[in-house]
């Protein structure tokens, strides 16, 4: 019988990997790009799931995404 893989949870990277993404997004930056840049990421597929079960998560994003929203309405006025 062949072991089942475990998929991988927040838990199993970093604190401040996660740190680094909130941060990336917060200045602007494009999650799927932010995702595909550096090998240790998780993958988006992975990343999106994070953000459906994890509240706290799923509201550090939602408040980084604001943050960026926020700093490009400024520079086009």
């Amino acid at each position: 019988m062949m072991d089942q893989i475990e998929s991988p949870t927040r838990k199993h990277w970093p604190a401040a990997t996660i740190d680094d993404i909130i941060n990336a997004v917060a200045e602007g930056g494009y999650l799927e790009v932010i995702l595909a840049s550096r090998p240790e990421y998780p993958s988006r597929t992975t990343f999106y799931r994070w953000l459906g079960s994890d509240d706290e998560l799923k509201d550090r994003f939602n408040a980084a995404v604001a943050e960026a929203v926020g700093k490009k309405t400024y520079r086009t006025r």
